[in-house]
C-alpha cells in the first residue's frame, strides 16, 4: 500500500469541492473525486486522481464509491463531504419535500459517506472526516 494520502471529496466538480481538490493535489494527495457526472478536471493527473459517480441522494452510492476508491488507491485517509443543496425558501415557505431533500443531501449523505469509509479511515491511523456547510447550514 502506498504511503501517499488519499482523500475522497464529494461535490468535486465545481466550487469549494473543485478548489479543495486542486489544492490537495498540489500538496501531493491522491484524490477520489465524487461527482454526479464524473469528468476529469483539466488540472488533474489521471495517475493520481480518479473520478467516480456519486449522487448524494442515492443511499448506496457512498458504499460503491468507497469500495471503488479502495480498489483504485488501496487506502482512504480523509473524507470531505462537500456535496450540498440549498432551498431558497424560508422554513415556513418550504414544504416537506424541500426539507426531505435538504436532510437527505446535507445530513444523511455525509453520515453515510463517513460510515462507508470508516474502516479505511481507522486503518490509516490518522483518518479525518470534514463536513463542509454553508452559513445557511448553521
Amino acid at each position: 500500500m502506498s504511503e501517499e494520502r488519499v482523500a475522497m471529496i464529494s461535490g468535486a466538480s465545481r466550487g469549494i469541492g473543485a478548489a479543495l481538490a486542486e489544492a490537495l493535489a498540489a500538496k501531493g494527495w491522491r484524490l477520489s473525486l465524487g461527482m454526479r457526472r464524473p469528468e476529469m478536471p483539466a488540472w488533474a493527473d489521471p495517475a493520481r486522481v480518479g473520478v467516480f459517480a456519486y449522487d448524494a441522494v442515492d443511499a448506496d452510492a457512498s458504499d460503491r464509491w468507497a469500495e471503488e476508491t479502495l480498489r483504485t488507491f488501496g487506502r482512504i485517509d480523509a473524507v470531505v463531504a462537500n456535496a450540498g443543496i440549498g432551498i431558497a425558501k424560508s422554513v415556513i415557505e418550504a414544504d416537506d419535500a424541500d426539507l426531505d431533500g435538504l436532510l437527505e443531501v446535507n445530513v444523511k449523505a455525509p453520515r453515510r459517506l463517513a460510515k462507508s469509509a470508516w474502516s479505511a479511515l481507522a486503518s490509516s491511523g490518522r483518518g479525518r472526516v470534514i463536513i463542509v456547510a454553508s452559513l445557511s447550514g448553521k
